[in-house]
């Protein structure tokens, strides 16, 4: 049986492009003939959770587990679950150390190939990423994201110790080195820990409001054993 496939070149009947592959004559008459092409069939597999369709089965059972939470492909070395096959596969590139994607122009590899393609925009100059705010343009999504910090005033990174917060992760880094080389400090109460001895002393003024308040519920003739126990504890604790 005839096949069109099996017929090369290929030509396009509309402008008369010619292809070496069956595919590419079909997926350039879908681009540049779009009028010409056939009509695509309507799509008959409907999500009964929302308003999405899909054209084959497969596709629809795929989006179906968005709702259900449903995820049967499991990573038999961290036991880490996903809804995909494909999303399996990419994450145990992170076990295996396996990057099968590289750069033409430099020879980086990684583990999946939108991060390729990513990389790429570095050599080619391309940004397609753009800001809403003030249309700067980035080759990379996570520099939008970082980038788009400066508008929101977002800072998601936060120092453990004395609190101060950072918009990208690296600073947030570079601020805590300068902390490993300053004197530990405890709060004599309750041993929490800083940094700082004005953090340390505004700290310790809490600590002498609730003094404050158990002298005064002593003074008022409360003499219960709890009352005894907690007066105890802060004497101990200041001597």
């Amino acid at each position: 049986m005839y096949r069109p496939e099996d017929k090369a070149p290929h030509a396009c009947d509309i402008c008369g492009k010619t292809f070496d592959r069956y595919a590419q004559l079909k997926r350039h008459k879908k681009n540049n003939h779009p009028e010409m092409s056939p009509a695509v069939p309507d799509k008959i597999f409907h999500c009964t959770q929302c308003d999405k369709s899909f054209s084959q089965r497969t596709n629809l059972k795929t989006h179906e587990r968005t709702h259900t939470g449903e995820k049967p492909f499991h990573c038999n070395v961290c036991q880490a679950s996903f809804t995909q096959r494909t999303n399996l596969k990419n994450h145990e590139r992170v076990h295996s150390g396996e990057k099968p994607f590289v750069c033409e122009v430099c020879e980086k590899a990684f583990s999946q190939r939108t991060n390729l393609k990513n990389h790429e925009n570095i050599h080619t100059g391309f940004k397609p990423f753009v800001c809403n705010v003030c249309s700067k343009s980035f080759s990379q999504r996570t520099n939008l994201k970082i980038h788009q910090r400066t508008h929101s005033g977002e800072k998601p990174f936060i120092c453990m110790i004395c609190n101060k917060a950072f918009s990208q992760k690296g600073n947030l880094k570079s601020h805590i080195k300068t902390h490993s080389n300053r004197a530990t400090l405890f709060c004599r109460i309750c041993r929490k820990v800083f940094h700082r001895k004005a953090l340390l002393k505004c700290h310790e003024k809490t600590h002498q409001t609730e003094r404050m308040q158990l002298d005064a519920c002593s003074n008022s003739g409360d003499s219960s054993g709890s009352q005894s126990e907690e007066n105890s504890y802060y004497d101990s604790e200041q001597q």
